[in-house]
């Protein structure tokens, strides 16, 4: 079985071959001293075979373990999943000594198995879900939506549920994905309207690249809020984005796919003067969305983070302030080839 993963893997994905690969190589060697003769073949083999079963489950375990161990840093509770499937392939080989063994031994392997799942099953029911040593992640932000004049609190908990005395607070409502539609569906709460300055986008050319129109335009923050997200609907079509570096050659960027089709360009710390880029868009008229975010949230919100509970903790961007606008961009006639 390893030795057809591992071909199956060099055909598809050449670098993760190494893991099938060296699994099925132990277990080769491993069998080497079944080769003896014929009158005491029966008694090798079953001891070849154990071994074989052993060895095969250490070395899985070992090549595993490496990538195991940063994936729930690195992917979140999104890669439990991947993380769960390649503990059970390091083990996998133990299913080849169960099946040696005889039939009282499966009965207590599977007994023992089963009150081990029960009681980790039960541990975790009883368990507290948030600890000081493993609180939840919960982000709050403060979205200032230009174009409408309104702005929202919002609130992103990793868990999607808010906490009860956060939900009260500022009558919080699952309904923001009408806010953002690239996004998860957040906790959105009204927000009294500051007078932020949204962020600013100008169009410094436009081309024809059969069969595309070229972009060149310029972003920044009248605030000067160190980061800047650039979205782009579906329509666009944007694969792309081309970063101007007055010291060398331009920088490519690919946009991030995100839900409902958008794609988001994310840029840390832009200068205070802005940034000039470039980009190839469908030959139609579209509206992008442009955001600037900075840390912490408005002196309005000091009552809303006091409202969040003690197990509860920003994590990773933490609490932002965000001001948002649209911009149509739409090929000039002149950029437009002729009929």
């Amino acid at each position: 079985m390893y030795a057809l993963l591992a071909l199956v893997l060099a055909r598809w994905l050449p670098g993760a071959s190494y893991l099938a690969l060296l699994p099925a190589l132990a277990g080769v060697l491993a069998l080497i001293p079944a080769l003896r003769p014929a009158t005491r073949m029966r008694a090798a083999w079953l001891t070849s075979a154990e071994f074989a079963g052993v060895a095969v489950c250490v070395v899985s375990f070992v090549l595993a373990l490496p990538i195991v161990l940063p994936l729930y840093c690195a992917l979140g509770g999104e890669g439990l999943p991947l993380l769960t499937v390649l503990l059970i392939y390091s083990s996998f080989a133990l299913a080849a000594l169960l099946a040696l063994a005889g039939a009282r031994v499966q009965r207590r392997l599977i007994l023992a198995a089963g009150l081990c799942a029960a009681a980790g099953l039960i541990g975790a029911a009883l368990l507290p879900r948030y600890s000081p040593e493993s609180p939840q992640r919960l982000n709050l932000s403060y979205a200032f939506d230009a174009d409408a004049q309104r702005a929202r609190w919002l609130a992103e908990p990793a868990s999607d549920e808010l906490p009860v005395p956060l939900r009260h607070a500022a009558s919080f409502t699952p309904r923001a994905q009408e806010i953002f539609a690239w996004r998860a569906p957040l906790w959105a709460a009204d927000a009294p309207s500051l007078p932020l300055p949204a962020p600013q986008l100008s169009v410094l050319g436009t081309g024809f690249a059969a069969p595309r129109v070229h972009y060149r335009i310029h972003i920044g923050s009248a605030r000067t809020a160190p980061v800047l997200d650039l979205l782009f609907p579906p329509e666009a079509q944007v694969q792309s984005v081309q970063l101007e570096n007055e010291a060398g050659p331009a920088l490519a960027a690919t946009p991030r796919r995100m839900a409902g089709g958008w794609s988001q360009l994310r840029l840390f710390g832009v200068p205070p003067a802005g940034q000039d880029l470039s980009f190839d868009a469908a030959p139609s008229a579209f509206e992008l969305k442009l955001l600037d975010e900075s840390p912490g949230l408005p002196p309005q919100g000091a009552d809303l983070q006091r409202s969040r509970p003690p197990l509860a903790v920003p994590s990773q961007d933490g609490d932002v302030t965000i001001a948002m606008r649209g911009y149509r961009l739409q090929p000039s006639a002149a950029s437009l080839p002729r009929p």
